[in-house]
């Protein structure tokens, strides 16, 4: 009897338990529906708004292109004279689209986050296999050329550069001269970049992951015949020379610039990685993330012997080896050049090799101070020449 009843009330348990069973399934599978279909209504979204931002950028650049060619051709207007009456409709209909499109575009940048792609490359270099000459008249791929190398006309490298090809496109010049296609090269007597040379043709499909560039104390390089400038891009030497000769730099010649305006640290500074690991600068490559999602996308190896090196002290347990011009970030976006300092640093024994990054967001953190990358340290010292003229 016992048996019976037990079987009795574990047969009303299972009536309740099997409907109860069948309706968390259904319960459970109507979640999973609501959850695909969220999810693809989410990617949806998600797709729209990039396409929406890639028109409007699409729309800004658009923008942006139309008011620049007028505004080259209300130029072009104002110089001849018999062309003023043209000149003065066309700046009434250029002020009349440009007030409109700056808001417009201005809300697409700071609201929308929208960019356009006006910006000339960070990246001046050549293809890996590329022929330069040497001192002595052999030829050597640009891949191969060391720090202290000597290209000819007694054109000292100073420094070498490798950088990613992200980003870049590239051109092709007679010789079979494959070079980025914002690199400066003298045509004419006139520097361009090279997307404005009326040779270059465009490489399709190139997937080589590295270019290379170089330095030298002539601060160009030539290659069959062309005059490219190298990374740093010095122009004009006369403006430098008036505003660090007032610094009893002595800039005298194109040489003493890497002489007295060098940037690189010692191959021993340790920077921290985005992981909270430490590798040496001379062991950083191409593509290696540093603290706060900073992408190094060039490295950059200096001839240490030819300048002064220092052992800097900025306190806070701030304390770097490197060369005369290193650019310490303060605060707000303001900063300084090492060269400006009597005193927090010392002379210190020359490194054969000094070593500095290229970083997406143009800095590189050592112990507790925030140092400006290798262009930044450029572009500090042609904005103060630029602020003297």
């Amino acid at each position: 009897m016992f048996s019976e009843v037990t079987q009795q009330i574990m047969g009303r348990l299972m009536n309740i338990m099997i409907p109860l069973q069948q309706i968390i399934i259904g319960f459970k599978d109507l979640i999973g529906k609501i959850q695909g279909t969220m999810t693809a209504g989410l990617f949806t979204m998600l797709g729209s708004y990039y396409t929406l931002k890639s028109l409007l950028g699409a729309i800004a650049q658009f923008i942006v292109t139309i008011l620049i060619t007028l505004a080259i051709m209300i130029a072009a207007f104002w110089i001849i004279p018999f062309t003023w009456g043209a000149a003065i409709s066309s700046t009434v209909i250029f002020v009349a689209i440009a007030i409109p499109m700056s808001i417009i575009l201005a809300f697409m940048v700071d609201v929308l986050k929208v960019q356009t792609n006006l910006k000339i490359p960070k990246v001046k270099c050549f293809d890996k296999n590329t022929l330069i000459e040497m001192n002595n008249g052999e030829k050597k791929k640009i891949k191969n050329i060391e720090v202290g190398d000597t290209l000819a006309n007694n054109n000292k490298v100073t420094a070498t550069f490798k950088v990613t090809t992200e980003g870049s496109t590239l051109l092709r010049l007679e010789g079979d001269i494959i070079v980025s296609d914002s690199h400066l090269i003298k045509h004419n007597q006139k520097w361009i970049r090279t997307f404005n040379h009326p040779q270059a043709v465009k490489v399709l499909n190139y997937n080589k992951p590295y270019l290379y560039c170089l330095n030298t104390s002539n601060k160009n390089i030539v290659i069959n015949g062309y005059e490219f400038s190298d990374w740093d891009e010095v122009e004009d030497i006369s403006q430098i020379q008036k505003v660090y000769n007032n610094k009893n730099l002595n800039i005298k010649e194109l040489a003493d610039i890497h002489k007295h305006l060098e940037s690189g640290f010692g191959g021993l500074t340790r920077i921290e990685m985005n992981d909270r690991s430490y590798k040496k600068i001379k062991d950083i490559n191409v593509g290696d993330v540093l603290q706060g999602n900073n992408k190094v996308y060039g490295i950059v190896k200096i001839d240490g012997m030819d300048i002064e090196q220092y052992k800097y002290n900025l306190g806070d347990n701030c304390k770097f080896e490197g060369s005369p011009n290193l650019i310490v970030n303060i605060q707000d976006n303001k900063c300084f050049s090492t060269l400006s300092l009597d005193t927090a640093k010392k002379w210190f024994f020359k490194h054969k090799y000094l070593y500095h990054l290229l970083t997406d967001n143009n800095l590189v953190k050592i112990n507790n101070a925030t140092l400006y990358d290798y262009n930044s340290s450029i572009d500090f010292f042609i904005q103060n020449t630029n602020n003297e003229k």
